[in-house]
């Protein structure tokens, strides 16, 4: 939840950053992920959505798109990667050959997302 106009490739998914699966890929690949700034963006986005920690992460970020529709902003947009719960960020930064940076395929062909659940409460909070 940074102060930003957008989320870009580098940043980690909703799932990603609620799970800790982000943090645990970073030491993987032998970076230092700023472990006290993501517990609280994820303390903040527990108490922005009202959703406990270790709730389902799909919980999370469907509540998160709820709050993104009620912002006062022109245009909203969902990722593909939260809309199926991908704990995967697309990029890494700082790495090149340690890991399939763009190239990291969706679980779930593309076909299926219009009867995803997920998928689903995001578009309709986003609809709304």
């Amino acid at each position: 939840m940074a102060r930003d106009e957008g989320a870009t490739h580098d940043l980690p998914t909703i799932a990603g950053l609620w799970t800790g699966a982000d943090i645990t890929e970073q030491h993987a690949l032998g970076l230092e992920p700023n472990e006290p700034a993501f517990a609280a963006i994820r303390q903040r986005l527990s108490a922005a959505t009202g959703i406990p920690p270790g709730s389902p992460s799909a919980d999370v970020i469907g509540a998160t798109y709820r709050l993104l529709a009620d912002a006062p902003s022109l245009l909203v947009t969902a990722t593909l990667d939260d809309a199926l719960g991908v704990p995967e960020r697309p990029n890494v930064p700082g790495t090149t050959r340690e890991r399939p940076n763009w190239s990291i395929a969706l679980p779930a062909p593309l076909e299926t997302l219009e009867v995803t659940p997920l998928a689903l409460r995001i578009a309709g909070a986003l609809a709304r």
